[in-house]
């Protein structure tokens, strides 16, 4: 018995989207790709107590991953960089952009070329549903041979750790080591932190060669996120795997992390004795759609599935719903965090953006398995519920398709502590103004519940109805996450920068023109959309 692929097809789940999102998808696309704002949000552009008292501008550098890098759709690009929030906000403070010393410079790319999987939308079919390709790209940056470090110093991938290593860490050593047969290899720490004999190893050797006034740090989401976009299959508790191999995955336990971040914001501050800390805290990660969008429609399809006799016969679609009557809740799902390892599929489940090929795979094989059972079953009823319970206990669906409840707790509980850690570092640094805490993840919770409205907003007289444009988190259609679920968009990064700025101007008495989003440009289309 085989299951019809179509079922199960990305283009299904991305079904829902289409109709409204094909016409603002071609706006977004036509918008300029400038990176000179409109000065549309009134500000006088004083530095406040950033600015030097010789009149000089201020000198940033920005510490992070990939959301401070600007990635986006799976990739860092040639036409995406310039909207990384640091950069953005480098634009608003009016710093000089070039390769002096003192002067704003961030890592670039020649025309298409960039580092990664460019996931980008290239047409679309007959009912309006957007069809997606990736490009592999490996390109080295077109000023790699700058002779100072770049300002901003985001490394896609990059852990807590990764920040401030001690001199021999293994395990930051490799990640400059030859890829093959080398796990932890990131090309980005060599496209970043070039010639580190001569520019400084880490990012904070090379954040303090630039005698920084303003640095702003985002850091730790991958100490998270890797456990949960591999759908616990993966960790970074690497501490306790040192001397407990067969550990399972988990993110990163939370006294070691504590003592990273504490040790980071204590080099960063003695290290760059004339710069001001922004430190942003960890949004909460389930909240983007890599993990919000596949559940609900691949749920639908398999339900479809099985009340679609032309692909599974009736006798069997029964026998089905005689032991799983909540189809598909039931299902075994292996899991990193359940008691032996197996679970039933539940409710609050969720699947990742990536699970819909893998699913398919799974239920064909599960079905298949039934449809075997099917004749046995028939002739010795009696026999039905041992033969079915032994085929699901033999034939979970893979842990990497599904974070199930218990996973998605252990998530929530890393991020909560990461972030009481967070607060208490910078808090030491708050009495003599040299830190402030930026709260991304209050921030997400507020775009997901409302959406974060921006230029052309407004209410309709004489009634409660508010339109224009609002970011949403829906995939594709929200405008806020770019194609690869995870990461925000030119637009999400610009919401990011405004509310960094917005904290900039009143913990530092500054006021810093915010930027406008309409002048943004939404999400790539095309076979050149890079």
């Amino acid at each position: 018995m085989t299951v019809h692929s179509r079922q199960f097809s990305w283009k299904r789940v991305l079904k829902s989207f289409a109709a409204s999102f094909a016409l603002a998808a071609f706006a977004f696309a036509s918008q300029s790709c400038s990176p000179v704002f409109s000065p549309t949000t009134p500000g006088t552009g004083s530095l406040g107590m950033l600015a030097s008292g010789d009149g000089t501008p201020i000198r940033y550098v920005a510490l992070g991953n990939s959301l401070t890098a600007g990635f986006q759709s799976g990739a860092v690009v040639a036409s995406e960089t310039q909207y990384a929030y640091p950069t953005m906000m480098a634009v608003q403070m009016g710093l000089p952009f070039g390769d002096e010393p003192g002067q704003y410079q961030y890592m670039k790319f020649p025309a298409n070329g960039g580092i990664g999987s460019r996931n980008r939308i290239t047409s679309f079919d007959a009912t309006g549903t957007p069809q997606f390709a990736g490009v592999a790209l490996s390109t080295a940056p077109e000023n790699a041979t700058l002779a100072r470090p770049y300002n901003n110093l985001g490394i896609p991938g990059a852990l807590l750790r990764d920040m401030n290593p001690p001199v021999g860490d293994p395990l930051y050593d490799r990640r400059f080591a030859p890829a093959t047969g080398n796990p932890l290899f990131n090309p980005f720490f060599g496209a970043v932190l070039r010639n580190p004999a001569a520019l400084g190893r880490t990012c904070v050797d090379q954040a303090a060669r630039l005698n920084p006034n303003l640095v702003t740090i985002f850091i730790g989401n991958n100490d998270v996120l890797g456990y949960a976009s591999s759908g616990g299959t993966a960790g970074t508790n690497f501490v306790t795997q040192a001397t407990m191999p067969t550990a399972p995955p988990a993110p990163t336990e939370t006294p070691v992390f504590t003592a990273q971040f504490n040790a980071l914001m204590d080099s960063c501050v003695r290290r760059m004795p004339n710069a001001r800390f922004v430190v942003s805290n960890i949004p909460d990660v389930l909240a983007a759609p890599y993990f919000t969008t596949a559940g609900p429609q691949l749920r639908a399809g398999l339900v479809a599935t099985l009340n679609n006799t032309a692909i599974v016969p009736a006798q069997l679609a029964g026998l089905i719903r005689m032991f799983l009557p909540n189809f598909p809740n039931g299902i075994p799902v292996q899991s990193s965090a359940a008691p032996g390892g197996i679970k039933p599929l539940a409710a609050g489940d969720l699947f990742v953006l990536t699970s819909p090929a893998g699913a398919t795979a799974y239920v064909q094989r599960l079905l298949g398995i039934f449809g075997m059972l099917a004749p046995q079953i028939v002739a010795n009823p009696a026999m039905a519920p041992a033969l079915v319970q032994q085929a699901l206990a033999q034939n979970p669906m893979p842990n990497a398709l599904v974070l199930d409840e218990a996973e998605q707790a252990r998530v929530r509980t890393s991020v909560m502590e990461f972030n009481q850690a967070i607060a208490a570092a910078v808090a030491r640094h708050t009495a003599n103004n040299r830190a402030v805490l930026f709260n991304a993840n209050t921030l997400v919770e507020s775009i997901r519940t409302n959406g974060y409205p921006f230029q052309g907003q407004g209410a309709i007289p004489g009634t409660n109805n508010v339109v224009g444009n609002v970011l949403r988190f829906d995939f594709v259609s929200g405008g806020f996450f770019s194609l690869d679920g995870v990461h925000p968009s030119s637009r999400g990064y610009g919401a990011v920068a405004n509310e960094m700025l917005k904290l900039i101007n009143s913990t530092y008495s500054a006021n810093i023109p915010l930027i406008p989003i309409i002048d943004l440009p939404g999400l790539p289309i095309g076979q050149n959309a890079f």
